[in-house]
């Protein structure tokens, strides 16, 4: 029998955890959703196919005869006609539903079977394209929205994995794609597949010294990040290449892994503007004055609140805290209380007269971006009574702390 399989290490913190697996059909996922049914770990199949080979769905009917022999839940999906780069097209397709099935039964972690030799091949994708990475071939595990994405069997290779299938009778197909020239990176997986154990060896041994260069620059950078973000001055003393590494690391901080290169050299060509916001899913980066800071947007979440019942029960995430512990106390003639976003026109009653919500932003340097998405709360005869950060109208202030 053979001694691979999930590192203890990452079973560890895949134990008691839901997980999402991507599961093609091909050796390397049967394998990986085979090791972790032997872990016992509580697992969900997710599975596009393409329509892009005759033999997809085969493919398709395979793993669900797997699921269903082995009492898997399981979630199949199809994409037609995907245009421009299939390849990239397809990645974030099958990553966008298994992010929906994730958040639907409730998941924590994704995995994908990505091996040894996907490693390899994307570092020397990565060489052949000149690419600048923060971390060379993959990495072992990463974000993927608000998911863990974790890739247990990146040091097993493929011939591994395949012979593991056979020692354990778990089926699989073959993807015939796969070896077509039509695609750069499929040049260089049937090269890597050809390669000897002692090149590989080498080839690893190159990968781990790059990062560990792109590590040791990212630990100076560590201490010049806090939480109210990077000082320009500061930033301003990198190389063009830091810069961007930077702002990847920054960016990545806020689970925010795609950069273009462009996108950062637009970034940081706003240095002295005293409030440039630019968007970085699922967050702004900002130029505001002096500081570089990430800014993550609030979902339109529009609620309106009946009474005080309604309010006892209120799910606020707005204002992180419970309603009835604000500053703020609310009458029966306030209700219906209707909670949104900052308007350009709302004021808030003070002791002399009503004062422009967007007038106590700029006086706060609240970031413009931020100022679309700020909590109030208005009453039944549509006046706002109260402004997340500032507190409540002179009628409605409380010494609630």
């Amino acid at each position: 029998m053979m001694w691979y399989s999930i590192p203890m290490t990452i079973y560890k913190e895949l134990n008691n955890k839901k997980c999402i697996i991507l599961v093609s059909g091909g050796p390397d996922s049967m394998a990986l959703v085979h090791m972790a049914m032997s872990y016992k770990l509580d697992i969900v199949l997710v599975s596009v196919n393409y329509h892009m080979r005759d033999s997809s769905q085969k493919d398709i009917e395979l793993i669900q005869s797997f699921a269903l022999q082995h009492q898997l839940p399981c979630h199949i999906f199809d994409a037609y006609d995907l245009k421009g780069n299939f390849q990239a097209k397809a990645r974030d397709f099958r990553y966008q539903k298994a992010i929906e099935v994730a958040e639907t039964v409730g998941a924590e972690v994704i995995l994908t079977a990505h091996h040894l030799d996907d490693h390899i091949e994307t570092y020397l994708w990565q060489i052949k394209r000149n690419h600048k990475p923060l971390h060379y071939g993959i990495k072992p595990s990463t974000w993927l929205k608000d998911f863990m994405l974790v890739r247990p069997c990146l040091m097993m290779s493929k011939a591994q994995l395949i012979q593991y299938n056979h020692e354990h009778n778990v089926p699989y197909i073959i993807d015939e794609s796969n070896t077509s020239l039509k695609y750069t990176r499929n040049v260089i997986r049937q090269q890597c597949l050809t390669m000897s154990d002692a090149v590989k060896n080498e080839i690893l041994k190159e990968i781990n010294e790059a990062n560990q260069e792109i590590d040791q620059i990212i630990q100076a950078f560590i201490p010049h990040m806090s939480e109210q973000g990077i000082d320009v001055s500061w930033f301003k003393t990198l190389s063009h290449e830091h810069q961007h590494v930077c702002l990847r690391v920054f960016l990545n901080e806020h689970k925010s892994i795609k950069a273009t290169k462009d996108a950062l050299d637009q970034f940081c060509l706003h240095l002295d503007h005293k409030d440039y916001h630019q968007f970085f899913a699922p967050v702004y980066l900002l130029v505001h004055y002096g500081m570089i800071k990430a800014f993550l947007p609030l979902k339109a979440n529009t609620q309106i609140i009946n009474n005080k019942t309604e309010l006892e029960n209120a799910d606020l995430t707005l204002y992180s805290q419970s309603l009835k512990k604000l500053p703020c106390a609310f009458f029966e003639e306030d209700f219906p209380l209707i909670l949104r976003f900052a308007k350009p026109k709302d004021r808030l009653q003070i002791k002399v007269g009503r004062k422009k919500v967007f007038n106590w932003f700029s006086e706060k340097k609240i970031p413009r971006i931020a100022r679309q998405s700020w909590p109030v709360i208005e009453n039944a005869e549509r006046q706002v009574i109260y402004v997340k950060g500032w507190g409540a109208d002179l009628v409605h202030r409380t010494n609630i702390q």
